[in-house]
């Protein structure tokens, strides 16, 4: 059995390019639910609202508030667009209808991540 085993792990069923590895998500990311959304939203970005608010389907509103300090990816974790992967801009709040990469990740790793998950 693990003679097999080692076998398998010389083939890449994943298909990755030559020098590339398949790692565990959590090696890259830290994954975390989001957040209630605030209390008050308005439809568009205003003087006092100027902070998108997200949920698993883009942007829900804008709010004085926000959860974020630098751009992220966010997926969306219930509803119909289950699964849908966004990049945020710093100064987000992220609702909890997705998940967000709330460690701290470099512009490749997330430039790396969104192609991950949208391929």
């Amino acid at each position: 059995m693990a003679e097999s085993l080692e076998s398998c792990d010389r083939i890449d069923p994943l298909g990755l390019p030559n020098g590339w590895r398949a790692v565990p998500l959590g090696n890259l990311l830290r994954l975390t639910s989001g957040l209630s959304r605030p209390a008050k939203l308005t439809n568009n970005p205003t003087q006092h609202c100027p902070f998108p608010v997200y949920g698993g389907n883009g942007v829900l509103g804008y709010s004085a508030e926000y959860m974020t300090s630098e751009p992220t990816l966010v997926i969306g974790r219930v509803g119909e667009k289950c699964g849908c992967v966004h990049t945020v801009p710093a100064k987000s709040w992220i609702s909890d209808n997705a998940l967000y990469a709330s460690n701290s990740c470099s512009e490749s790793n997330l430039i790396s991540s969104l192609l991950l998950f949208r391929n």
